[in-house]
C-alpha cells in the first residue's frame, strides 16, 4: 500500500480514490470492530437446543445422537442441563474442535454450552429462529 495512505487522512483519500463516501468507511470499520461474530454451526447448534426445549416443553424424552437410547430426566435438573447431558459426547467434540476453554472438569462444558445459547439466543434470534422452523415446520409436530 502507498505511503500517501497512512493515517486518517490516507484512509479518507483511499475512500476517495475507491469511490466509497465516509459513511460507508465508518460502517466497515464499525462492523469490523464492534460486531459480533457467530459461526453457522453455532447457528445450529443453538436450533438444536431450541427444537429440544421444545421437545421437553410438550412431554418427550430426549434420545442419545449416537445411539438412539432414550434418556430420562433427572429431578429438578434444568431443561438446558438435560439437553446437554443427553448429548455430552457432541458438545464435547465441538468444544475441543473449536474451543480454547479448559476441558478438564465436566461442568466446564455445561456451562459453556448453556452461556453460548444464551448470548447466540439474543444477538441472533432472527437467524435461530430460521434454521428452528427448518427443523421443525410447526411447533404442532411435536405435540
Amino acid at each position: 500500500m502507498k505511503s500517501e495512505y497512512s493515517g486518517w487522512a490516507g484512509v479518507k483519500s483511499l475512500a476517495k480514490d475507491l469511490n466509497y463516501s465516509w459513511e460507508d468507511v465508518c460502517e466497515l470499520l464499525w462492523k469490523k470492530r464492534h460486531s459480533q461474530k457467530t459461526t453457522l454451526r453455532q447457528i445450529l447448534m443453538c436450533a438444536c437446543i431450541r427444537y429440544e426445549l421444545e421437545l421437553i416443553k410438550a412431554g418427550h424424552k430426549l434420545k442419545n445422537y449416537d445411539n438412539g437410547k432414550v434418556v430420562s430426566q433427572k429431578k429438578k435438573e434444568q431443561d438446558i442441563h438435560y439437553i446437554i447431558r443427553t448429548n455430552i459426547v457432541y458438545y464435547r467434540n465441538y468444544l475441543k474442535e473449536f474451543s480454547t476453554i479448559n476441558l478438564s472438569n465436566q461442568s466446564n462444558i455445561y456451562i459453556a454450552i448453556r452461556d453460548m445459547y444464551a448470548k447466540k439466543s439474543k444477538l441472533f434470534s432472527k437467524e435461530i429462529d430460521k434454521q428452528f422452523k427448518m427443523i421443525l415446520p410447526t411447533l404442532q409436530s411435536v405435540a
